[in-house]
């Protein structure tokens, strides 16, 4: 039986032309962030697709290739934000019950618990992301007040013109 041709290796590039995230995907996987970490570049430009119509080993190589090539910040071996060598991606993996209940397990630890909790205190503690914060929060409320507006402006418009409102919904039901 033939692998599916459905895989493709893709890079996300910098302003300057250079790879700073390599990876493998299907679909738009290139083009949305999802649960990732790093984050798909804004100018859809700079998303480079290497090689495509692959198998999912071909571009589990492929992947590897690329980041050996081009190092990894973390360890100091190159450019990209890679935090693996690749060739490990999740592809759709459902975990067994029993692994669903220890990896569950483990992150409910006091010391894991503990840990993340360091982790978001530090970066999420800065002026800068309270800032980002408290921005993002005005823009919502923003957002429903102007929601909320708008929908009183048109049961107002409704109430003042029944009529005319009743006529057009009829019309749209007979054509």
């Amino acid at each position: 039986m033939d692998e599916e041709r459905k895989y493709y290796v893709y890079m996300y590039l910098r302003e300057d032309g250079t790879p700073y995230y390599v990876g493998k995907g299907t679909g738009d996987r290139a083009y949305v962030k999802g649960k990732r970490r790093i984050k798909p570049p804004k100018n859809l430009s700079r998303i480079t697709f290497h090689a495509q119509n692959l198998t999912e080993e071909e571009a589990f190589a492929i992947e590897i290739e690329l980041i050996q090539k081009y190092g990894r910040v973390d360890n100091d071996t190159g450019i990209l934000r890679n935090l693996t060598d690749g060739g490990e991606g999740g592809s759709g993996r459902i975990f067994s019950e029993e692994v669903e209940v220890k990896r569950i397990a483990a992150m409910n630890t006091p010391e894991a618990r503990a840990k993340m909790s360091a982790s978001l205190k530090k970066s999420h503690n800065t002026p800068e992301m309270k800032a980002k914060f408290s921005s993002a929060a005005k823009e919502r409320e923003a957002k429903k007040r102007a929601e909320k507006l708008a929908s009183q402006a048109n049961l107002q418009s409704f109430l003042e013109e029944p009529s005319t409102q009743l006529d057009t919904i009829a019309e749209k039901q007979q054509s």
